[in-house]
């Protein structure tokens, strides 16, 4: 017999074969489910970075902080608390970023998530990135300003100013919030009153230089150390509610064009009158029914502004002679006495006190505080210590910077708004 050839005999034998795919294709199956495992566990990881980068954008969105920047930084802040808390693995080789885009607080995370697997066949780690954005809808946002301006001799400089900014109060205000990254106003609500002097009734006689009575058969109040009367005709002129902006400009300015100075003479006029009737105004609520520009809305936020623009001192509330005019107001709606203007200024009932202002335009030097009582030049001394008072500038900052000054004032007012997710 012939012996078998070992080649020969390997060559046809079989035996063992299924063995050697079984371990190459092994490994291969291996490699693959190994690589789903790390892609899940990726997966895994993405939604959680999702879940944290919806939550930082929502807390950024649904802040009462005004600005934009203030928010952008609530985001970044939230961000890094969560993965550090959630995922301190991922946290250590983030990338994080929050920015303002399109209107609203964008976020993006990128993480480098290491496998168990991946790592054997040169993959050392899978890139995982996840976006998010919201958008804070203010709707609903209402500012009334009562606005308190003095409209004796040598005045109408300042009626011009005020009117003329007043009458593009609403667009110009918003674009300057939008400016500063706050947002806007939905509506702007404007009530004008124009002060003078209960005193008396007189004009400037410029045939003979005196000042002469206006209404000689009229009411008339003349010490004996005085000559003539030193009040107005109209001691004060206001609009019975408040001029909705951009809806009632037409309406605001057939009210307001029409005034020109007049009368003055004493120096000391009838302003704290004028401050009691502009807190006697028709103010907004928080939940009152408002028309915006985007539709009927309940007033979700509202900023109530008395502004007073005075280049004299303020007759106190008990002067006698104003008192002596048959139409002066009556106790029971001006006050008597500082004490009771100030409740009024401090009533939820009277004027709302969330985001309530009081902005004081005048010369330098003029309200002096720590002087006697009685001495004529401390009118309007006592209003200084008001919770939220602020003296804006001189007469000048109110006419020329009126715009800025309120936005001032709008940037410290908390934004109610409702945080949109729009990833």
């Amino acid at each position: 017999m012939r012996a078998p050839n070992p080649q020969t005999s390997f060559a046809i034998d079989h035996n063992g074969s299924i063995a050697v795919v079984f371990a190459l294709g092994f490994a291969v199956v291996a490699a693959f489910a190994g690589l789903a495992i790390d892609y899940g566990n990726a997966s895994h990881y993405k939604t959680a970075l999702q879940s944290i980068a919806d939550r930082a954008v929502m807390a950024a969105a649904a802040s009462p902080l005004p600005n934009v920047a203030d928010r952008v930084a609530i985001a970044r802040t939230t961000l890094q608390t969560a993965l550090t808390l959630e995922l301190p693995k991922t946290a250590e080789g983030a990338v994080v970023s929050a920015e303002l885009s399109g209107g609203g607080i964008h976020v993006r995370i990128t993480a480098h998530v290491r496998g168990y697997v991946s790592p054997v066949i040169g993959i050392d780690a899978m890139d995982v990135s996840v976006d998010a954005t919201a958008t804070s809808q203010h709707v609903g946002r209402a500012l009334d300003i009562a606005m308190c301006i003095d409209a004796t001799g040598s005045m109408q400089f300042l009626i011009n100013g005020v009117i003329s900014r007043a009458l593009g109060f609403y667009g110009n205000l918003n674009s300057e919030l939008v400016g500063r990254g706050l947002p806007e106003f939905d509506l702007i609500r404007v009530r004008p009153i124009f002060f003078r002097d209960f005193d008396g009734n007189v004009r400037y006689n410029a045939a003979d230089g005196w000042l002469v009575d206006k209404f000689p058969l009229g009411w008339q109040v003349r010490p004996a150390s005085v000559p003539t009367n030193n009040g107005d005709d109209v001691p004060l002129r206001a609009a019975t509610g408040f001029f909705k902006l951009p809806f009632e400009e037409t309406l605001f300015a057939d009210f307001v064009q029409p005034e020109v100075e007049s009368g003055g003479g004493d120096y000391t006029e009838s302003g704290l009158e004028c401050l009691n009737e502009a807190m006697n105004s028709p103010w907004l609520k928080v939940g009152d029914p408002i028309t915006a520009v985007s539709g009927d809305v309940a007033a979700s936020s509202v900023m109530s502004v008395v502004a007073i623009w005075s280049d004299e001192n303020a007759h106190e509330p008990s002067h006698a002679f104003s008192l002596d005019n048959p139409n002066y107001p009556a106790d029971t709606v001006m006050p008597r006495d500082y004490a009771g203007l100030a409740a009024k200024w401090s009533d939820p009932a009277v004027i709302p006190q969330a985001n309530k202002l009081l902005v004081h335009f005048y010369p330098n030097g003029l309200p002096q505080s720590g002087i006697a009582p009685t001495d004529p030049t401390s009118g309007w001394a006592p209003i200084l210590a008001w919770d939220k008072y602020m003296r804006g500038g001189a007469l000048d900052d109110g006419v020329t910077h009126m715009i800025e000054k309120i936005a001032d004032a709008v940037a410290t007012m908390p934004v109610s708004s409702t945080p949109v997710l729009t990833n």
